[in-house]
């Protein structure tokens, strides 16, 4: 395939031939049209980025839609990706006669995620770090995963959804009668299109009734003829009936049977963005793919924009959009080095090795190892960085090797150990002199955490699960971060809060860039998000569900532990630090879940064994809930009036924490530069998400 060049408009073109519809007519050549930016393929990660419906395949650069997203030194570094972005056949975009389709239903969404997987392939990319799409590029791009299951290691799908909703199909045909009979077709569709991509506040703040200088004309109807007009200069009406009538076949399910049996076999962790004010794309529609996908273990997060812009707020808010990549694009450390996802890559590039010391293979720990395990040569290819597992042991038993053990461990392993104290470790670290060495704490209670000490001084960073050491007493807290600064170590512990949300290290640059925060509120508990959620929307007794997420191993072993209210304290107080609020565990007002008749029951099995009196007293307060109204446990953190509190509460079913689903967590973080709160949501909870946070801490001490 010989690409050819565009000076024009700086396109590259190639063609796909002998294509079969999904309709089953055959087209002998299709033209496509591409750009690329930042890295030449081959020569770094890709990330393909599919455009929105009257967008293109400008992406970056100074014109570029996501020029705020995309370029050097941004969310995505163009210093060390190559973006790739394909137009949507039948868009128009290059001016040449096969950008138009002769028949404009002629494709489905499907069939254009196949002619960018044949491209794809005709351009030697095997495989992506991540695929983009904003609104009906999002519907692509849940296609392209679909048909492709390890193509990519992540997809985004922003402001977007898996399927065309009746909203959707209804908008679409208006829009059709609209093209096909209206007398100013394009302007008027389009007039009528920005109702549904913006939103009733945005119109408010954006033209407060103001009049135009035409008699009885406002300043909203002028804007509504500039946008008509403006886009009947750079689009044809077959193009914008072609994308409109794309947008109406995006499904997934088509043919597959339901939503979990078609994403069975994605490999892609998929990071849902909606935004709170879309009225064309719902959010609630989000959250439930979210939730029913999470239920069934499928590894996909949400996140949510606070907007008043409607739709179109995933081309405005910027500051918000930025912090949902940043961590999911990690910039090597040294430009021009970066592992090409073709297989491709620079001899030059040094391997670093990392040696791991694991505690506590439990269900976090050995998830963990089989991740690092199936994982590891792709971390390699593409940051240059070894894992190697040295050491693991649980409370009682350690194991030993210069090899790495993640690759053959097993649930018996661990007997093969020897009786140890940890000097052992630290002795043998002393002896082999490893170095790069992380210690990683997947166990609970306090006795290694009031040991972090010695691990630093024997060279270990560290990266954490356990709440322990962050819920020290301050004094204790104090002398060991004083101990990091000074010995230059490094202690991550993202998945304390949020599992593998990146709550944490969003707060923490926030607070470090000098922004106020004013307060935290949320959801904090995976486990009892799903609890309540159950609770409010099935017909099953609180003791039933409770029972449910521990055999789902949502729970703490004992569930007291969860209902109590100290977990969800010890969160809140890691927060409040991280705003360098110097509180104890004791100034937290902690309204646990436990029945007073309950409290003092020592035993688990007596304690469970009382179902009676649990349905009893959380019936009770179902009963007193209005239609309107759900139950969620809450943490909030309110700096200016110095309140620490988790509590049990009822909530609107139309607020952010009331549309909490699954066992998802949500975190509204109020500031002074944010007029809506900022939202960070996902799995709050699961083995999955913590191991994969724990390895995300892993990763970005290695790149340090």
């Amino acid at each position: 395939m010989q690409a050819i060049q565009s000076q024009a408009v700086s396109l590259s073109f190639l063609n796909i031939r002998n294509f079969i519809t999904e309709q089953g007519q055959a087209v002998n050549q299709q033209e496509l049209s591409y750009q690329v930016f930042g890295q030449a393929l081959g020569s770094a990660p890709t990330v393909l980025v599919i455009h929105a419906l009257t967008g293109n395949s400008t992406v970056a650069g100074e014109t570029g839609w996501w020029n705020y997203l995309i370029g050097d030194g941004l969310a995505i570094d163009t210093r060390y990706y190559s973006v790739l972005a394909f137009d949507i056949p039948g868009n128009g975009y290059s001016g040449r006669p096969e950008s138009i389709l002769e028949v404009y239903d002629m494709y489905s969404a499907r069939d254009i995620a196949r002619l960018f997987g044949l491209a794809l392939g005709q351009l030697g990319i095997q495989k992506l770090h991540a695929i983009l799409g904003g609104s009906l590029g999002g519907g692509i791009a849940w296609e392209l995963a679909v048909l492709y299951p390890n193509l990519a290691d992540h997809l985004f799908p922003v402001a977007a959804d898996w399927k065309a909703t009746d909203w959707i199909i209804a908008h679409n045909r208006v829009q059709k009668e609209i093209l096909e009979h209206g007398a100013r077709p394009l302007e008027t569709a389009r007039m009528m299109a920005m109702l549904f991509y913006r939103s009733s506040p945005s119109f408010t703040a954006k033209f407060k009734r103001q009049r135009h200088e035409l008699p009885h004309a406002f300043e909203v109807e002028s804007w509504l003829l500039h946008h008509g007009d403006k886009l009947k200069n750079r689009f044809q009406i077959q193009a914008y009936k072609t994308m409109n009538h794309l947008l109406t076949t995006v499904d997934i399910t088509r043919g597959r049977g339901s939503l979990p049996e078609a994403v069975q076999y994605v490999k892609a962790q998929v990071h849902q963005i909606g935004i709170d004010s879309d009225l064309f794309f719902d959010p609630t529609e989000n959250k439930n793919t979210a939730a029913l996908l999470q239920e069934h273990g499928f590894p996909i997060t949400y996140n949510e924009i606070s907007s008043i812009h409607g739709h179109d707020a995933f081309l405005i808010e910027f500051d918000q959009m930025t912090p949902l990549f940043q961590n999911w694009f990690p910039i090597p450390k040294t430009p021009g080095n970066a592992k090409s996802d073709t297989g491709i890559a620079h001899s030059s590039r040094p391997i670093k090795q990392v040696n791991l010391a694991l505690f506590g293979p439990g269900s976090v720990g050995t998830t963990l190892l089989r991740q690092i395990r199936e994982s590891g040569q792709k971390i390699l290819r593409r940051q240059g960085i070894q894992l190697n597992v040295i050491a693991i042991a649980n409370s009682k038993k350690l194991v030993l090797s210069e090899q790495n053990l993640a690759e053959n461990w097993n649930a018996t392993s661990i007997e093969q150990g020897i009786s140890y104290d940890l000097e052992d470790l630290l002795q043998y670290v002393r002896d082999q002199k490893p170095g790069n060495l992380i210690a990683i704490d997947a166990t609970s209670g306090d006795k290694l955490a009031r040991r972090y000490p010695e691990l630093i001084q024997a060279g270990f960073h560290l990266v954490s699960a356990n709440k322990n050491a962050n819920a020290f007493e301050q004094a204790t807290y104090n002398q060991l971060r004083q101990l990091l600064r000074e010995t230059d170590r490094q202690f991550r512990y993202e998945t304390n809060v949020g599992a593998g949300l990146p709550l944490i290290s969003t707060i923490r640059e926030l607070h470090n860039s000098g922004e106020n925060i004013r307060k935290i509120r949320g959801v904090f508990s995976g486990s009892l998000s799903y609890i309540f959620n159950r609770f409010g929307r099935k017909d099953l007794t609180f003791s039933e569900i409770l029972e449910e997420a521990r055999q789902f191993g949502l729970t703490e072993p004992d569930p007291r532990e969860d209902l109590n209210g100290l977990d969800v304290a010890r969160k809140l107080l890691i927060l409040a630090r991280e705003l360098q609020l110097e509180i104890e565990l004791d100034d937290i007002q902690v309204k646990g879940l436990i029945p007073a008749a309950l409290l003092h029951t020592r035993e688990l099995n007596a304690f469970l064994s009382q179902k009676t009196i649990l349905d009893a007293h959380f019936q009770q307060l179902k009963s007193g809930l209005s239609a309107n109204e759900v139950l969620r446990y809450v943490g909030e953190i309110d700096v200016r009036k110095n309140k620490f509190e988790v509590s049990l509460q009822a909530v609107s079913l139309d607020s952010s924490l009331g549309q909490v689903r699954g066992a998802d967590s949500i975190f509204e973080i109020y500031s002074e530069s944010y007029r809506q709160p900022l939202v960070i949501q996902g799995a709050g909870a699961g083995l999955e998400v913590t191991a994969r946070g724990l390895l995300s801490d892993v990763l970005k001490i290695a790149e340090y």
